[in-house]
Parts: C-alpha cells; structure tokens; sequence
C-alpha cells in the first residue's frame, strides 16, 4: 500500500497546474488601480505547483529553505 502513496496521480497534477495557470492569468490581468493600497504588493505574486510524492519531501523542503525553488 505505501507504494501507492510515492505514485502522483497524473490527473491531480494536470487539474493543479490548469487551476494554477487560470489563477496567475487572473493576477496578471489585475488592474493595480482597483485594489486599496495595502494589497497592491500582494497582487503581484505567481504561483507554482509542485506534485511532490512522499520522498521526494526532504528533498524539496531542503531546497526550499536553501531558495532553490
């Protein structure tokens, strides 16, 4: 059974990256002007979307403190 838990599921990651890409367009698209100042700095972020299975956790963890990513 653990076997199973180190397999991505293909359709998580495709649904993940489709809703993540739709996400970032949306920022993207946002016009600075219509957002009250204390939220103009947080309209210009991108994100990304990692399918990560059970060991490859240390992995990214280290290089997330390091910057890596």
């Amino acid at each position: 059974m653990l076997a199973l838990l180190d397999e991505p599921t293909p359709a998580k990651g495709e649904y993940a990256n489709a809703h993540f890409k739709s996400v970032n367009k949306k920022m993207k698209d946002l016009n600075l002007a219509d957002l009250d100042t204390q939220y103009r700095g947080d309209a210009k972020q991108y994100y990304t979307f990692d399918l990560l299975t059970p060991n490859q956790f240390p992995r990214w963890i280290a290089d997330l403190k390091k910057g890596k990513l």
